[in-house]
């Protein structure tokens, strides 16, 4: 990081050991990139919408139609969380793109 903006990023080289747990080489490499963006293995979780009695799920994912929007007034949901969504950041990145061209629609409607 230079004043405050990344130059690279450093990955460590692994190997899967006979319990096929990662383990570091020791052996490290850079690469060039001005923006990095992190993604962890989440499990996902509906307590937090267990009083959304309206939230259909489906699958254990929230159900959301093309333009991301939930059965839910004002919800919008993405990324892994949604049925039929994938575990990969470039397709929550597209769920975000569509949700956020919906919302601003839906805010604009209102005006």
């Amino acid at each position: 990081v230079v004043d405050g903006h990344v130059q690279s990023i450093s990955f460590e080289e692994t190997n899967v050991d006979t319990n096929g747990k990662l383990t570091g080489t020791g052996q490290f490499f850079s690469l060039e990139a001005d923006m990095v963006f992190k993604a962890i293995g989440q499990n996902f979780s509906d307590k937090p919408f267990a009083s959304l009695s309206k939230l259909e799920m489906k699958n254990n994912r929230i159900k959301v139609d093309a333009q991301r929007k939930t059965s839910v007034a004002k919800l919008w949901a993405g990324g892994d969380c949604i049925h039929e969504g994938e575990d990969l950041t470039v397709a929550a990145v597209q769920d975000g793109k569509l949700a956020a061209r919906s919302i601003n629609l839906a805010l604009a409607i209102k005006s």
